[in-house]
Parts: structure tokens; C-alpha cells; sequence
């Protein structure tokens, strides 16, 4: 816990030298180290990032918020940072920081990480095995030749010191990943809250022939497979894509400074999904490497439920979004430091943003969700999501990696570049949307930020 107290420390000195000088004053300071190994073929190139250092600063005066930013942890530096910025403070309705004293906590942090931090080669030889076994893979298929194999395997620990002049909390996180890329087609993800053990180990050394193992012979278009031309057709959401999604296409519906602005017009209680649908934001979900406990304003985190049984439950607030919805709003523990496009995370202002999401299960086994489809596609992954129409809720993307589905059997790759997408999340017209009809998997998957199930549904094909 070494480096966590010396962060706690820098932290609370910042604002013992600032006392007389601000209302308040609220410093996040924060570490990360990365290490890991990037295939290339049948080349392996370490990745090593060690000791970045990002400090936010955000201090209240008579005038209102100023703001500040460095990558140092040199005392003086910070001071002399917010003292520049004191005179460009702009209005703002909060009147102090949070208060809440939180334990130092490292219960995120698996000490078993740590023999691998201090042997790297134990990352280069499992990303040796990645690759020796997907080209052994190969030579071992008849016809079909391996052009092209991406991956890699890593790891990284973070420090995060958070301090006002009424709280503190400090904690040390550790998650890991493994990745694999088949000619630039087909992908399989491996997400390590822990440290991986033997068995854990073989799967990971696995991945690459793994991933080459689901790769079809056949590939077929949309006219191929009867559908095209905007019409509707089954749709199997991987729970990557379908996090993608919500966290993309829905997530601004859900934030209580959506609903200041008038871009919101989910309310309590109203249905909006399958009733088999129950989606949870929580920053407290075991697994997930978003878990923390508290958020960026030192308010404690929660599960905060987003939609029950197809019924809007909540949205997640920051203190500024409470502040301004008005009497009987508080913050659910959602403020987070959130960057937009080009900023920096410590120069990105507090903003509402979803934790970790958590969708309920179904009670059918993935199996006979793929059983039960005539004709429709199994959806891994799409491109250009991000710039899915946020005030609708919509989206309109061309699909990256996927199969296609023939009387319940998973018959062929989806050919690259010649399916689209589209769909909205929520009702519109005489249409339930995305989610409004679903069949969920009894199946979860942790995808780091996130646990779903699959989950099958009905999009307009392309």
C-alpha cells in the first residue's frame, strides 16, 4: 500500500497548503502502471507504461469553480496550478465538496498480479503460447491458410487518492485481458479480474485457437441469406456488443443531467423494455474492475436500478446534476471525471456516467437461443457505434464480426463489409425498439465493465 499512502499524502497536502484560500478544495490524484505483450504474427512486442501520474484539481472560491490539471505530484506544482486558475472561476451551484471518510482499500488488487509485474517474461511466454498454438492450429486445418493473427495479453494496477477538506478515500485496483484477432475477422476476448492460475492459463494460451477453431469455411451476404433491404430479422447480441450498445446508443437517457436539459423523457415507472429485462448501474458488483467505493466526488457508490422488470427505475445523478434537478434529488455516486473526444481524464470536468452495468439473466440456455432461430444472424461486434444517434436512442452500423444463423446452426461468417444494423433502444411509434421483445440467455458474461447475458432480439437488416 505503499504508493497508495503516498498519494493519499500529496493529496491531503494540496489541500492543507490551500486552507484560507478556497471555500474548499478537492484533489484526485491518481497512478497506473501497464505491462504486457502485443502479438503481431509471429512477432511479440512488449508494452510497458510505468508511473503515469494524472492530478485533478478543483477548487470553490467566493467567484465560483476553478479548475486545474498536471501529471505531477510535486506539492508545489498543484498549488501553484490552482492558484493560476482561482482568478477564472465560473459560476457554479455547488457550494462544497463531498464529505465521507472511506477506508484505504485494496480489495480490487489481486497480489498474485504481482509475481508477474516483477517476471514480465511470464506475460511474453503466454503470449508466445497464444501464438505458437493458433499457427500449430493452423498447419494442422486442411485448405483454410492463417494470413493474419493479432492479440495480446496484459495487465495493469492503478492508485487512485481522493481528498477534500471533509473526506478522503484511497484504492488500489488490478485487472488483466487477453485478446486474439484472426485475420482481421473474427475476435474472442478474455477478461482476468484476477491473477491467472494453471487453469486459468491454459484457457488464455488457448484463446488464438480457440478463436480460429469458430472461423466458418462459408461466407455469406444478406441476399444469401434471404434478408436485406431494411426489413427485420432475429438478431443474437454478444453481451459485448449489446454493453456496446446500451453504453453508447442509451446511456445519456439514463442520466439525471439529461433529464435537466430536456434530452430525457424516461420517467419512474415507465415501460420502456421486456419485463424480463432488469438492468442495475452499480459500482459495487463484485467482478467487475469498475467497482469502487465511492465515486469521483467521495459519494459512496451504489446499485442504482435503471430499468426493473422492463419499468424505468432511476436515473444516476452527480452533486452538480442533483444540485440542479432540485429539492429531493441526490447524488446516486455517479460523478465521475468523464472525458469527451480529445480531453485529458484529470482536465475532464465531473460528470453523470454509468458504473458498471449489470442485466439480469433469462432462464434459456445460449444453446437453444441459436436452437430456436429459423433464419437471423449471431452479432459479435460492429463498427462505428460510437456515433450512434444519442437524442434518439438510435443507431445505424456496419457489422464487424458475426454469423449467420440457418435453421438453428451456425452456418457461415457474416462477409465483411456487406451487413448493416439498425435499430433504437427504446419504443418509437408503433415499434417496441430493440429491447422491447427479447429472449435472455441464463448464461452471463463479465466483460470487465459489465455482466449480461445474450440476448435475442430483432434488428433491421442491411
Amino acid at each position: 500500500m505503499k504508493t497508495l499512502e503516498q498519494l493519499s499524502a500529496v493529496a491531503e497536502a494540496i489541500v492543507s497548503r490551500l486552507e484560507g484560500k478556497t471555500r474548499d478544495i478537492e484533489v484526485r490524484v491518481s497512478r497506473s502502471d501497464g505491462f504486457g505483450y502485443e502479438i503481431k504474427n509471429r512477432e511479440l512486442a512488449p508494452e510497458l507504461a510505468l508511473g503515469r501520474v494524472s492530478v485533478g484539481l478543483r477548487a470553490l472560491t467566493e467567484k465560483g469553480l476553478a479548475v486545474a490539471a498536471t501529471s505531477s505530484l510535486d506539492i508545489e506544482e498543484n498549488v501553484r496550478a490552482i492558484e493560476a486558475a482561482l482568478g477564472a472561476a465560473q459560476a457554479t451551484p455547488l457550494e462544497s465538496f463531498g464529505v465521507g471518510e472511506f477506508a484505504p482499500d485494496g480489495s480490487g488488487h489481486d497480489e498474485d498480479w504481482e509475481p508477474w509485474a516483477r517476471e514480465p517474461e511470464r506475460l511474453r511466454d503466454l503470449a508466445a503460447t497464444i501464438r505458437d498454438r493458433t499457427f500449430a492450429a493452423d498447419a494442422a486445418r486442411e485448405g483454410a491458410t492463417l494470413t493474419s493473427l493479432e492479440g495480446g495479453v496484459s495487465f495493469g494496477t492503478s492508485w487512485l487518492a481522493l481528498a477534500t477538506r471533509g473526506g478522503r478515500a484511497a484504492f488500489k485496483r488490478s485487472s488483466g485481458g487477453a485478446f486474439t484477432q484472426i485475420d482481421s475477422s473474427h475476435y474472442k476476448v478474455e477478461h482476468l479480474e484476477r491473477a491467472p492460475d494453471a487453469a486459468t492459463v491454459e484457457r488464455v494460451g488457448a484463446l488464438g485457437a480457440t478463436t480460429l477453431s469458430e472461423i466458418l469455411p462459408r461466407s455469406l451476404t444478406p441476399s444469401e441469406l434471404g434478408a436485406g433491404g431494411g426489413q427485420p430479422l432475429p438478431v443474437i447480441l454478444h453481451p459485448r456488443q449489446l454493453e456496446t450498445m446500451l453504453r453508447y446508443a442509451a446511456a445519456e437517457k439514463f442520466l439525471g443531467s439529461s433529464r435537466n436539459a430536456g434530452m430525457t423523457d424516461l420517467r419512474a415507472g415507465q415501460a420502456v423494455w421486456d419485463p424480463a429485462i432488469t438492468l442495475l448501474d452499480s459500482g459495487i458488483e463484485e467482478g467487475l474492475s469498475s467497482r469502487r467505493p465511492c465515486d469521483d466526488e467521495l459519494i459512496a457508490t451504489r446499485a442504482t436500478p435503471l430499468v426493473e422488470a422492463g419499468k424505468v427505475g432511476a436515473l444516476i445523478y452527480s452533486r452538480r446534476s442533483a444540485l440542479e434537478a432540485g429539492e429531493g434529488f441526490a447524488s446516486t455516486g455517479n460523478g465521475y471525471r468523464a472525458p469527451m473526444l480529445v480531453e485529458e481524464l484529470s482536465e475532464a470536468p465531473i460528470r453523470d456516467k454509468l458504473s458498471g452495468l449489470v442485466m439480469a439473466p433469462g432462464a434459456t440456455p445460449l444453446e437453444e437461443l441459436i436452437a430456436g432461430v429459423e433464419r437471423g444472424i449471431f452479432l459479435y461486434a460492429c463498427l462505428g457505434i460510437h456515433g450512434a444517434d444519442r437524442a434518439r436512442a438510435a443507431f445505424s452500423t456496419t457489422v464487424y464480426d458475426g454469423f449467420a444463423i440457418e435453421k438453428g446452426e451456425l452456418t457461415g461468417m457474416l462477409a465483411p463489409g456487406r451487413w448493416n444494423v439498425a435499430g433504437h433502444l427504446f419504443p418509437e411509434g408503433e415499434s417496441k425498439g430493440m429491447l422491447g421483445e427479447v429472449t435472455l440467455s441464463a448464461e452471463q458474461k463479465v466483460t470487465g465493465s459489465g455482466k449480461f447475458p445474450w440476448v435475442l432480439t430483432h434488428l433491421d437488416i442491411g
